[in-house]
């Protein structure tokens, strides 16, 4: 089943490039919803809308009070490599954070892959159908998002929730960090958590690891029926 996405995204991404050398970049750059972006932005938020990206959004705004820098995009242009890839291009260097479903996470990635892009960190959540249902958290940073990660861990234990954390290593290898607790924060729901951990983490100084295998966990493509989501943190 891996192969086969593989493949299929690879495939989509051959056919995209032919799209590249035409006009189309500059009429998709049209399209795409950007709020001004100045040269001193590091952090871009992409507002796809995710199941509860609203929650998601209100964590981000708790942790960037004087406004975000936001990337929207239609459900059409998220499963559109050549928007993603001009999306990519034109905010080189800075980081692109967000929450979405797995399909448009997956080909997001193979395309940050293929362009250079490197991974800070990815979050996989699945939450089951019924009240009682705990939510689930698989959470893999890199040492330069080694306090977001700590951050989460506790704050997610402290809400009763199972989570486990891993770091991503150079060569593309995860191992489980001590237990270092992170700082204690008080929200609304596991979503909002997630911005605002978002929205303060932002990477330290240092190389990051580069995009070399798929950093979130495969289990949640056997999530209980209430639904998954993808938080993630890249520099593009």
């Amino acid at each position: 089943m891996e192969l086969k996405r593989r493949r299929f995204l690879q495939g989509m991404l051959a056919g995209g490039g032919a799209l590249v050398g035409g006009g189309l970049f500059s009429t998709m750059a049209a399209a795409l919803d950007v709020s001004p972006v100045s040269v001193s932005v590091r952090q871009l938020w992409l507002k796809n809308g995710a199941p509860l990206e609203a929650a998601f959004a209100r964590g981000l705004l708790m942790a960037n009070p004087e406004g975000l820098t936001r990337l929207s995009l239609s459900r059409t242009e998220l499963y559109c490599p050549t928007h993603l890839q001009h999306l990519l291009a034109t905010y080189h260097g800075q980081q692109l954070v967000g929450m979405m479903e797995q399909g448009a996470f997956e080909l997001l990635h193979e395309l940050v892959r293929s362009s250079g892009g490197r991974v800070l960190y990815t979050g996989q959540h699945s939450w089951g159908g019924g009240s009682e249902d705990r939510p689930r958290h698989e959470i893999v940073t890199t040492s330069q998002t080694q306090g977001l990660g700590n951050m989460l861990y506790r704050n997610f234990r402290d809400r009763g929730e199972h989570v486990v954390l891993n770091r991503l290593q150079t060569e593309g290898s995860k191992t489980s960090p001590p237990d270092i607790p992170g700082p204690s924060m008080h929200h609304g729901s596991w979503p909002e958590l997630v911005g605002v951990a978002l929205g303060h983490g932002r990477a330290s100084t240092g190389r990051p690891y580069p995009v070399e295998k798929k950093p979130h966990m495969q289990s949640v493509t056997n999530a209980t029926p209430g639904g998954s989501l993808v938080s993630f943190m890249f520099e593009v």
